[in-house]
């Protein structure tokens, strides 16, 4: 993976790039800005420089697609698959678990629902 130090090298990301900044904060340029993955808040170009590099570019719209799915592959084997915070049985689930078996699925084209009803 790529990764960013210089404001220069942010302003050279196209729009659709995605990159995790040093606090582990994902975030998408879209053509109004650098938008957090929730889309709920919008950060300049000078903040992320200043407080979130150096980062890590996690996709790259012009990246081949089997280059895309080596890096999903790689960043999956890294997640657990155990949540510490609450039982497979219980009313919660952990998000990260259910994004997880969702990853695993769609790269095993296993079709899978794993929301539970509290997430709704």
């Amino acid at each position: 993976m790529t990764t960013i130090t210089t404001t220069a090298e942010l302003d050279a990301l196209p729009e659709d790039a995605i990159i995790r900044d040093n606090h582990g904060i994902a975030v998408h340029r879209r053509v109004t800005g650098w938008w957090t993955t929730t889309g709920m808040h919008s950060l300049e170009t000078g903040a992320i420089a200043a407080e979130g590099l150096p980062a890590t570019v996690l996709h790259h719209p012009d990246t081949p697609p089997a280059a895309r799915l080596a890096a999903v592959e790689a960043a999956l084997s890294n997640h657990p698959r155990v949540c510490d915070l609450y039982p497979d049985e219980g009313p919660f689930a952990c998000g990260w678990k259910s994004a997880v078996a969702d990853i695993e699925a769609v790269l095993s084209a296993a079709p899978t629902n794993t929301t539970k009803e509290a997430d709704r």
